[in-house]
């Protein structure tokens, strides 16, 4: 397939994300990653509270939630942020669903994506306990077995089956000991990460993240959680409004402003080596041999962009072209993805003739873009 044809993909895949990850959760918060796992945590207790081995501490502890709507069924915006505030600890500082997420994240490699994140109200039982009083050695004893994470409590578990080879126990115990030295929760440690003039503040906070947790460079996972805490609204107000410092600043425009003023600090983010991402990318094999394109997704990506921005001009920096919106993980797969890379310069034409430009800026612009795209596929299938 040609390089004219990525690059036709490539800006169709930039609406496709901003839609998807971005604008759509703002319009309905119900579709929110956030408000499904905060619901995930309410049943969780509620289904566990008169469970035989769930002791009196645990009960006492979380009984607050025991009056809270799911956050699914909240419309009212300030009743929503109060609730929120609520699952975030806000009265001891906050940050617990941030370092939640994260904790989850660590274990998110190799497995069904459904299976990790089944379990996440271990993981946010488990950060709330630590971020209240820090007591490491308790949560330890308590939660961490040999092989495994089991919270009687909730009578839920998680082993991962290469726990052996990735030892993700320890890089688990790790995070929660430093953060507890430190008294800090998640987005407080990251705080410190990134000075109020740093350009490259989201590569700063992933580098600090991952030598937090696996005292390594970044890779998959920490990509994949910076991902969602910059993009996704709300994951992105949560930590927006547990951190500090300059890391508070940068967010607040995130959080505040529309994408239009913000989206330059996507060119941060890079493609997690994802298998989806590795296959997606494959289809080019023109382009890669052109480039000489390295096989790793990530890398590859990165060193694709920068060449072809090169060569075109800085094409890729003006339309915005970033390496993130190649993620095609959890979006446009198998036929689907198909159809958009061999109708993308068809559909470009039309989105030039019907809005006048097929690089949308502001977000009505991409909502627009969207509705055309989606109305193509309509008209393809039933044609």
């Amino acid at each position: 397939m040609s390089e004219m044809q990525l690059l036709n993909t490539w800006r169709l895949m930039r609406i496709i994300f901003i839609y998807n990850y971005i604008i759509k959760p703002k319009i309905d918060r119900r579709l929110s990653f956030v408000v499904r796992k905060i619901d995930d945590v309410i049943h969780a207790f509620r289904n566990s509270k008169h469970g035989f081995y769930c002791n009196e501490e645990f009960v006492k502890r979380f009984e607050w939630m025991e009056e809270l709507p799911l956050l699914s069924t909240i419309s009212d915006e300030e009743e929503f942020k109060e609730t929120l505030d609520k699952f975030e600890g806000k009265e001891f500082g906050g940050g617990v669903i941030v370092t939640a997420h994260w904790l989850t994240y660590i274990f998110d490699i190799q497995e069904k994506v459904e299976y990790i994140w089944s379990r996440f109200p271990i993981f946010y039982f488990m950060a709330f306990r630590l971020l209240s009083d820090f007591n490491y050695e308790r949560i330890k004893r308590d939660l961490i077995k040999s092989s495994q994470i089991m919270d009687v409590n909730i009578n839920m578990s998680l082993k991962h089956r290469l726990e052996k080879k990735h030892k993700f126990l320890k890089a688990l115990l790790r995070t929660m000991k430093k953060l507890a030295e430190n008294k800090n929760s998640l987005p407080e440690y990251l705080s410190r990460a990134i000075s109020i003039s740093s350009k490259n503040w989201i590569k700063q906070v992933a580098i600090s993240l991952s030598y937090l947790s696996f005292n390594r460079e970044p890779r998959k996972r920490t990509w994949s959680a910076l991902k969602d805490w910059i993009c996704e609204p709300i994951m992105a107000y949560l930590l927006w409004n547990s951190s500090r410092g300059a890391l508070k600043d940068k967010m607040s425009v995130v959080v505040n402003k529309p994408i239009s003023e913000w989206e330059e600090n996507i060119e941060q983010l890079e493609l997690p080596g994802d298998e989806w991402n590795k296959r997606f990318i494959q289809r080019f094999k023109r382009v890669i041999a052109k480039y000489r394109m390295k096989s790793s997704a990530r890398k590859g990506i990165r060193k694709l962009y920068e060449k072809l921005n090169k060569s075109q001009n800085n094409l890729m920096k003006r339309e915005r072209l970033f390496p993130i919106y190649l993620d095609i993980s959890f979006t446009v797969r198998g036929d689907l993805l198909t159809q958009l890379i061999k109708k993308s310069s068809t559909i470009i034409r039309r989105l030039e003739m019907e809005l006048g430009n097929y690089t949308p800026i502001e977000e009505h612009e991409i909502i627009e873009a969207y509705k055309l795209i989606r109305r193509e596929f309509t008209r393809m299938d039933s044609g």
